[in-house]
């Protein structure tokens, strides 16, 4: 790409990076390694404060990277765009954020808090949506390890519908982009409303909380079709939405989290949430070996006619 590209070929770089650490975490340091190759032929500070905004983004953002070997590498991309990038407002805004981002990885988290703070005002008194929905899930997730479960559930309802109101703009039917940005926020929040109702000490304070858990895993289901067919006018709201089944059918919502399988059951009489002992990774294999048995038993069927 042209050297006049900045923000080209940082996306490029960043995805590059993240489909090194996909094959293998590793393997991280050897994109850094060609990435600042490059970097020397750019010739313009601003241009290069871009680059090393988006690499540091991808860095501190992918989990799966060590943190402990990249984070002096982050903090220098990141020193090096407040010193170039001062006046461009949503840059300052993806730094604070970036950096509110690491001190939440290395569990510094008051002042992991005043960043993201500092960046969401900075957002929003841009009018940038695309940031303002990721500073609210970040505020929400150091708020959950601040055992601050009422201001995080709050905040992850904000996230969740500045996120809705950027929907179309996040369309685009990629797995991966919609398993960065969406899946992440709703998986939390649902997390952390199951946890409340769990410990609440009444009926009406966990049909609450269940109430909401419902809501918001109807709204995410309807999220990810929508973007898997690019389309947010594909179907009309009514259609995905369950209220019209008879009262006297339950309507089950499973839930796969990391360790358990969560099953949420809406009858006549309320919500009722039943906890299975099974693992993300047993139940998915498990899903994958019926699939398989489906499509051989479909294969076999056709070769008979």
């Amino acid at each position: 790409l042209p050297i006049d590209e900045p923000l080209a070929r940082a996306e490029i770089h960043s995805q590059l990076l993240k489909l090194a650490v996909r094959l293998s975490p590793n393997s991280a340091a050897d994109e850094i390694e060609n990435f600042e190759r490059e970097i020397t032929a750019v010739g313009d500070a601003s241009r290069e404060a871009n680059l090393k905004l988006e690499i540091a983004g991808a860095l501190v953002s992918t989990l799966e990277i060590p943190l402990q070997e990249f984070s002096a590498v982050i903090e220098s991309y990141l020193a090096f765009v407040e010193t170039q990038l001062a006046n461009d407002g949503q840059a300052m805004g993806y730094a604070l954020g970036y950096l509110g981002t690491l001190r939440l990885r290395q569990n510094r988290l008051t002042e992991a808090l005043d960043l993201t703070r500092a960046a969401l005002r900075r957002s929003a008194e841009l009018g940038a949506s695309n940031q303002v929905y990721r500073w609210q899930w970040q505020l929400a997730r150091i708020q959950a390890a601040q055992n601050e479960s009422t201001l995080a559930l709050s905040n992850y309802a904000r996230a969740i519908e500045s996120l809705t109101n950027i929907q179309s703009q996040l369309l685009n039917g990629t797995f991966t982009t919609f398993q960065e940005r969406v899946t992440p926020v709703y998986s939390e929040y649902i997390n952390l409303l199951l946890t409340e109702a769990m410990i609440a000490g009444d009926e009406a304070s966990q049909q609450s909380y269940l109430s909401v858990v419902q809501e918001t895993l109807e709204a995410f289901n309807k999220s990810e079709i929508l973007d898997y067919f690019s389309d947010d006018c594909l179907l009309p709201t009514e259609f995905m939405a369950l209220d019209s089944v008879a009262e006297d059918t339950a309507v089950v919502y499973p839930i796969i989290l990391p360790d358990r399988l969560m099953l949420l059951v809406r009858l006549s009489s309320g919500l009722r949430l039943y906890p299975v002992s099974v693992s993300s990774e047993v139940l998915t294999n498990t899903v994958l070996d019926y699939r398989d048995m489906l499509e051989f038993a479909s294969a076999s069927e056709d070769q008979m006619i």
